[in-house]
């Protein structure tokens, strides 16, 4: 239930790949990107498990995810119990930390500091309006996912660890114990490769600081946004005053022509 690039990377050394996660958004195609924020959108009008649009059976879902052995993290740890209701023979890992207090730290760090970051860089914006106006860019796609995730998070603080603990007993409510696997990745490779029956590999269990990896993501994402958004000012001043240049200055051209005809006056 947690954001978790260590486990992603764990199944890519046991050999479940490949796995879908964050990076796995950009080289999804444009339709696949749409279906995304169809369901991440009625998931946040507060429509779960219903006849409301949210996809239910696999055959939905492989229009996404159809050629992956795994999903993790977001955005389909959003989704969670609707995957585990649509695969119905896959095998669930719900990640946890050391205390809901714990996770709730964690959140912050990553997710929450992430999408406070993304809302208030004014590069993301104007570079989002302008897709928006000019369609002659598109969008990165984990833009798409990350604004439609941001638009309606749930409210920062206490509330959080509610939500922390019910999806948890939701999930053992609705799963069979054969089918989920509670996991702290400080347990490392034996709990996971038990329950995947998998060998133990001869390679330490991978771990990966959170909070850096999102953080890198995020601010390398808004640097690439901050670097289009100058070339289009650039670019459109450059249109806009190419012809106030070639109206008064002489072109090359002109300037050619012009000694050309001197010299053939003094000849």
């Amino acid at each position: 239930m947690t954001l978790s690039p260590a486990l992603s990377a764990a199944l890519k050394i046991l050999g479940i790949a490949p796995t879908y996660d964050w990076a796995s958004l950009e080289d999804s195609s444009d339709h696949a990107i749409d279906l995304w924020v169809q369901q991440i959108n009625l998931k946040r009008s507060g429509k779960f498990l219903k006849s409301d649009g949210i996809f239910k059976n696999a055959t939905e879902w492989d229009q996404i995810l159809r050629g992956y052995a795994a999903i993790v993290d977001g955005p389909g740890n959003e989704f969670a119990l609707d995957l585990a209701q649509a695969y119905k023979h896959a095998k669930v890992i719900l990640t946890v930390r050391d205390s809901p207090e714990a996770w709730l730290a964690s959140w912050k760090k990553t997710v929450y500091h992430q999408q406070r970051t993304w809302n208030h860089s004014w590069s993301m914006r104007a570079m989002d309006i302008i897709d928006g106006w000019t369609g002659l860019t598109k969008t990165p796609k984990t833009n798409r996912i990350m604004t439609a995730l941001a638009g309606g998070r749930f409210a920062y603080g206490e509330p959080q660890l509610q939500w922390y603990q019910d999806h948890r007993d939701n999930a053992h409510k609705y799963l069979s114990p054969d089918r989920l696997l509670e996991f702290n990745v400080k347990q490392g490779w034996e709990p996971l490769c038990q329950f995947l029956d998998k060998e133990i590999p001869d390679e330490p269990f991978p771990h990966v600081n959170d909070a850096a990896y999102y953080n890198a993501n995020i601010y390398g994402t808004i640097r690439e946004q901050q670097q289009r958004l100058l070339w289009f000012v650039i670019g459109t001043i450059l249109l806009l005053t190419a012809p106030a240049v070639l109206m008064f200055a002489p072109s090359p051209l002109a300037r050619l022509l012009g000694t050309a005809a001197q010299i053939a006056r003094v000849s």
